[in-house]
């Protein structure tokens, strides 16, 4: 790059740089040490008002009342920071990192905290926009929902605010991109391809992944393996089988471009018989309602029997299958399904869902 530099009067092109970072996998802290080379070499880049002064021309509008939508609402009341701020805010993010742990408490310390808690707010909600652009960037939106994304890219975001070197000379929106574009390919990588399970389903899952990574196992459904795996997290064999299978599901976007050079999505090349995507809104929205009461339970064997029963995560099963695979009666579990449904029924009926859990 340097070559480069010199033969176009000490100057490069941001776009030009981020090519070459995308080209050769460069990391944000890579890109750092590089352009810190760059500087000391005399070499100025010059940056791009695309990047710099992001807008939020091309990103759709949410679904009125979901998150996303309260979350882009906030981003247009704060204006876009010029650069002198977004050095001042900076100063003042890394006066409240680098405090010694002894001042913390004294009255001056609490002040340069709350001072940097105060400066890392603004300059989180003065580039959510530059968020939203990158999650609904060709490269990502068809691969994962925009709310996902958007907080995989929130995360990336604050990571850039605590990284970000006020005497670096970059914009930072400029280099907040690198961490925000990181942060959503890792928790695609991560998540992405993971069929969408409730809250707690998620946390077996990764804790099950985790144990199998701790344990040195090889990745992969073995039903070899689920014995060892079941005694080191507690569980029992049939359940940690269960966990098991659910992790290792896939699925494929019908919203994915067919290839790199079209936007045409996959699913206008299936002939496809099933409802529409509104029904299917409809009845995801539903159960996703209902998941979040029974997920509200408050007990894990609760919440397990309930969405067994009903059949929120595949088939629902009987009494005596769910008592099978806890080792107790069918009497036993019809206890505690009729425990369960007494605690949804009261938070039911304050959203008028109640009728849905009559009946035991």
């Amino acid at each position: 790059m340097g070559d480069d530099a010199y033969r176009q009067d000490g100057e490069l092109k941001r776009s030009e740089i981020d090519a070459t970072y995308l080209r050769r996998g460069i990391t944000p802290d890579e890109a750092i040490a590089i352009e810190r080379a760059l500087t000391a070499d005399s070499i100025r880049i010059v940056e791009d008002s695309a990047v710099s002064e992001v807008t939020f021309e091309g990103i759709p509008s949410p679904r009125a009342g979901t998150a996303l939508e309260q979350l882009l609402g906030l981003a247009r009341k704060y204006p876009l920071l010029n650069e002198a701020e977004e050095r001042e805010l900076g100063y003042a993010i890394q006066d409240g990192l680098r405090l010694p742990d002894a001042d913390r408490f004294s009255p001056i310390g609490q002040r340069v905290l709350a001072r940097a808690e105060q400066a890392k707010a603004k300059l989180v909600t003065s580039n959510i926009r530059l968020v939203a652009k990158m999650a609904y960037d060709r490269r990502f939106r068809y691969r994962m929902d925009p709310e996902d994304l958007v907080q995989f890219g929130l995360m990336g975001l604050m990571r850039a605010c605590d990284k970000f070197d006020p005497d670096w000379g970059t914009r930072f929106s400029t280099y907040a991109v690198w961490w925000i574009r990181q942060a959503i390919s890792r928790g695609i990588d991560d998540v992405g391809s993971t069929i969408r399970l409730p809250v707690h389903m998620r946390g077996q899952i990764s804790k099950y992944r985790r144990t199998r990574r701790s344990l040195g196992l090889s990745t992969g459904y073995s039903a070899a393996d689920i014995p060892k795996i079941a005694e080191s997290l507690g569980w029992d064999e049939a359940f940690t089988a269960r966990i098991a299978q659910l992790s290792e599901q896939k699925v494929i976007s019908y919203d994915v471009p067919i290839d790199d050079e079209s936007s045409t999505p996959l699913r206008e090349f299936i002939n496809d018989e099933a409802p529409t995507p509104e029904e299917v809104a409809i009845a995801s929205d539903l159960a996703e309602v209902l998941g979040e009461l029974v997920d509200g339970i408050g007990n894990e064997r609760l919440i397990d029997i309930v969405r067994r029963r009903f059949g929120i995560d595949g088939p629902a099963e009987t009494l005596e299958q769910i008592g099978q695979q806890y080792g107790v009666t069918r009497e036993r579990i019809r206890q505690l399904e009729s425990k369960a449904l007494r605690i949804l029924r009261g938070r039911a009926r304050k959203i008028g869902l109640h009728k849905t859990f009559e009946g035991d």
